[in-house]
């Protein structure tokens, strides 16, 4: 364990998480079989994201504008890719379309906007 983690660890205490798992034992009946194994693989999952969490603060102290300007990128990322419009936006925008220039009467409908829209 290194020197780092062992101070974060005395400074906001071990995660509640990988202490929980580490304290919890099996039943000698369930030892070396499946019940184990998904046991030790959650532990390693849990201790792993610990690990990514302490390196992830500790870049970000030692480094805070990049931390700021992932931190930015990630922001912009994310509020890009929930206002990008998908296939089924674009179908209900054709339908509420085509149902409004439906509304209005032949006579003074526009030739390029039926066209556009593919109704003839």
């Amino acid at each position: 364990m290194s020197r780092l983690t062992s101070n974060l660890e005395v400074m906001l205490g071990p995660s509640r998480l990988t202490s929980s798992l580490s304290r919890l034992r099996l039943p000698e009946r369930w030892r070396g079989g499946r019940v184990e194994r998904v046991l030790n693989y959650w532990r390693g999952v849990a201790n792993d994201y610990r690990e990514a969490g302490v390196e992830a603060a500790d870049m970000c102290r030692r480094r805070p504008r990049r931390a700021a300007v992932l931190a930015a990128a990630g922001l912009a990322a994310g509020v890009a890719a929930g206002g990008n419009p998908d296939e089924r936006d674009y179908e209900d925008a054709f339908v509420l379309h085509g149902q409004q220039l439906a509304c209005v009467p032949d006579s003074i409908r526009s030739g390029e906007r039926r066209s556009t829209l593919g109704y003839y």
